[in-house]
């Protein structure tokens, strides 16, 4: 499963990230990284984009990144 697959107000954690090391190493500044706990907070209009919330932060995500995000989804 991947990010782009959560729904709003779903929590999973992520299990890898497969991007190019810079992607990888921003996401990490931005606490996005294998380990991780995030929360969707909601999709756009044309679920074209996600905004998540993570360490306490706030970040949105185009949705052809968040496809290359993989995340196991909690509470089920």
């Amino acid at each position: 499963m991947n990010l782009a697959q959560i729904k709003k107000g779903e929590s999973a954690v992520i299990i890898r990230v497969d991007a190019d090391r810079g992607v990888r190493e921003r996401l990490r500044m931005l606490n996005v990284f294998p380990g991780s706990e995030v929360r969707v907070v909601r999709h756009s209009l044309f679920r074209s984009s996600l905004m998540l919330e993570v360490g306490g932060i706030r970040l949105g995500l185009r949705r052809e990144l968040a496809e290359h995000i993989g995340v196991l989804r909690r509470g089920l």
